[in-house]
């Protein structure tokens, strides 16, 4: 099954997340802890509340203690900063993979789904959960080892599709109807208006607390204590003897507003603050006023931040300084994965070090790693938030979402043309029938994070970008020079399904072009067929896109015209001779000197393929010949007619026995080992 890798809450690129601290958020984790084991009716636990409340903080802690209680069942956690950890399409199918090792027999269940339901990959959310999760759990009876399960799913808004999470709440709620179990759902969110429509057709399954409407005594007593706590420590560090007062903490819990996002911004600003100690910093920022609601307190927090940048430094540098950190905020924004500090920098021909310096005073807000191979990101999605819509309105940094994709899709498509980025064979396995699993330690080497994200997601940023992809020809040009190079890259990163996907794209955006020429038009329509015709065998063998794809594309079709030249050069047709009637089979002698062919003129031939003569005819059937085979050591043929019989030769010519009893035409035949 495809699985999001990262969707777990102790997923690598969340190791450095925070979990509750010990004596906060009591009242709200004993809730859920005590709904779980006490049954009210209800399967679904709705954990709701604004950005920046603590959602996903109190979902990675619960997670934590039911693992360590032996609940937890699987979990999910949406990041709308991360393509697969946005999308339904592999929501179910984590859940189901991480609950199949919770219990053998539902393991098993599992898996005869998969048998029984080949396609279930493709298949409808409703269909993924009714076969993978809800009819495994409900027909492993008491086999299934266990009295209680918990599926944690954090952050359900930064599912992409309103009508996606919509059917999501709708099947999870239909977990009432599991009974050898108890099957328990913790869900998180925002309260948006889809989600609460959904949830209110289905109140009396569902259990809600809205973590913003949790008394304000509660959640301030929890800040209070986090910001006591973790200031304390930021102050030791720094040699700052009884520092902060109660009285500072205190200011300090009225302006966060009940957001814990706020108290953690505010902390990881002083504590990255180079140029003054924590009390200084702490003063500076105090300056600022507190007469706001929570959306506007937190939006003056990302306001003052980003002043801040380059304060000392002149106007002119300071003005440069701002559009480079725009630049590599807004690249940041429109990842549709995450990418390491590397691999961005080499995308935006910027030195990691460079894309440092530009962030540096901007810690509290982005996660910069200590190394150049970790991934950087943004450390809240309400600060993603604030960059998109609200920033502009306080006339401070803001991002043009447009220009910043239009800008990684120029630069992907630049890196993926420069010479020798791709290239036929580009893993260097050099034979043409390697299989892809077999070198799956090298493909990392060959393909570089930065070109793996640019073969996947150009065409993405392309349309994103607000211009008709192909307008100018630049798209048509790449495509043109290296469209084999792009497919085969895309095969060897395992997403060799999604290329007809992305050829599909940029067809129906090059039709929204009214002055696109046709041959544009055509190069795409030709090349989606190309796609369509290549077998599962391609996908297992990377270089036989250059070899039988390319080989048994028609003769004057675009693709193998623009590519005859990447034919492989151990492909060669051989005319061996023909039959009178259309050829129904044909088939290899073991040791692959000959070929026999059975033809509806009711004849098998055999073929010497060095000399492309034929060496037998072999007659006697009454019609057509429907299919041929040799014998394991080549002695025997077989073949198999619409006269119902099945008849045995010699390969000298000789019928050995006619062998009858079918009642219909003979479809096919094979001989045992012996």
């Amino acid at each position: 099954l495809p699985v999001a890798e990262q969707a777990s809450f102790n997923a690598f690129d969340r190791q450095h997340e925070p979990y509750c601290q010990e004596g906060t958020r009591v009242n709200v984790l004993e809730e859920i802890k005590r709904w779980v084991v006490v049954d009210d009716g209800t399967c679904v636990f709705w954990l709701n509340g604004i950005a920046g409340a603590g959602k996903t903080t109190i979902a990675r802690t619960i997670c934590k203690e039911f693992r360590q209680s032996g609940l937890l069942g699987a979990n999910f956690f949406f990041s709308r900063n991360h393509r697969s950890l946005s999308s339904a399409w592999v929501l179910f199918t984590t859940l189901a993979r991480q609950l199949s090792t919770t219990s053998d027999a539902l393991r098993d269940k599992i898996k005869d789904a998969i048998a029984a339901k080949q396609d279930i990959v493709t298949s409808s959310l409703e269909d993924q959960w009714t076969a993978l999760i809800y009819k495994p759990l409900c027909e492993c009876g008491d086999d299934i080892g266990k009295a209680t399960m918990v599926v944690v799913i954090d952050a359900l808004d930064e599912c992409e599709g309103d009508k996606n999470i919509q059917v999501v709440i709708s099947m999870l709620v239909r977990a009432r109807n599991i009974t050898n179990v108890k099957f328990r759902i913790v869900l998180t969110s925002r309260p948006e208006t889809p989600i609460r429509n959904e949830f209110w057709k289905s109140a009396i399954h569902s259990h809600e607390l809205i973590l913003h409407a949790v008394p304000d005594e509660e959640v301030n007593h929890d800040i209070c204590s986090y910001l006591g706590s973790r200031l304390s420590e930021i102050g030791r560090a720094q040699k700052e003897v009884g520092w902060p007062s109660p009285r500072v903490v205190d200011h300090l819990v009225k302006l966060s507003r009940g957001l814990f996002i706020y108290a953690a911004t505010i902390c990881r600003w002083i504590e990255d603050d180079p140029l003054h100690s924590p009390r200084e910093s702490l003063e500076i920022f105090l300056n600022g006023k507190e007469d706001f609601n929570p959306a506007e307190t937190l939006d003056q927090l990302y306001t003052q931040i980003l002043e801040r940048t380059a304060r000392n430094a002149s106007e002119t540098m300071r003005n440069h300084l701002h559009e480079c950190i725009i630049r590599v905020l807004g690249w940041i924004v429109v990842l549709l994965e995450p990418l390491s500090l590397r691999a961005l920098g080499r995308l935006m021909e910027v030195p990691a070090r460079t894309i440092r310096k530009w962030l540096d005073e901007l810690h509290s807000v982005v996660y910069l790693p200590n190394t150049d191979e970790g991934m950087v990101r943004l450390y809240h999605p309400s600060f993603h938030d604030f960059l998109l819509v609200r920033a502009w309105r306080r006339n401070t940094l803001w991002i043009d979402i447009c220009r910043s994709n239009h800008e990684l899709a120029q630069s992907s498509l630049k890196l993926l043309r420069t010479p020798g980025v791709l290239r036929k064979d580009i893993c260097q396995v050099i034979h043409p029938s390697a299989i892809r699993q077999e070198y799956e330690g090298s493909i990392p080497l060959n393909i570089p994070s930065e070109v793996a994200y640019a073969c996947r997601n150009w065409v993405h940023h392309t349309v994103r970008g607000g211009n008709l992809p192909l307008e100018g020809g630049e798209e048509h040009q790449f495509l043109e020079d290296n469209f084999l190079y792009w497919i085969e890259a895309l095969i060897w990163l395992g997403h060799f399904s999604q290329s007809e996907d992305l050829i599909l794209i940029l067809l129906e955006q090059t039709e929204l072009d009214s002055i696109a020429t046709p041959p544009r038009s055509s190069f795409l329509v030709d090349a989606r067929q190309f796609l369509l015709n290549c077998g599962e065998y391609v996908d297992q063998a990377p270089l036989q896109i250059y070899g039988s794809a390319l080989f048994f594309a028609p003769e004057h079709s675009i693709i193998r015209t623009t590519f005859r030249n990447h034919l492989s050069s151990d492909l060669n047709e051989r005319i061996l001779g023909t039959h009178s009637g259309c050829i129904n089979a044909v088939c290899f002698s073991p040791d692959g000197r000959y070929v026999a062919s059975a033809s509806e003129d009711r004849i098998v031939k055999v073929w010497e393929i060095e000399h492309r003569r034929e060496v037998r005819n072999l007659s006697g059937h009454m019609h057509g010949v429907n299919t041929v085979c040799f014998s394991p050591d080549g002695e025997l043929i077989a073949s198999g007619s619409e006269d119902n019989s099945v008849k045995i030769w010699t390969t000298q010519g000789t019928a050995v026995k006619t062998l009858k009893g079918h009642s219909n035409s003979v479809t096919a035949l094979c001989f045992s080992s012996d």
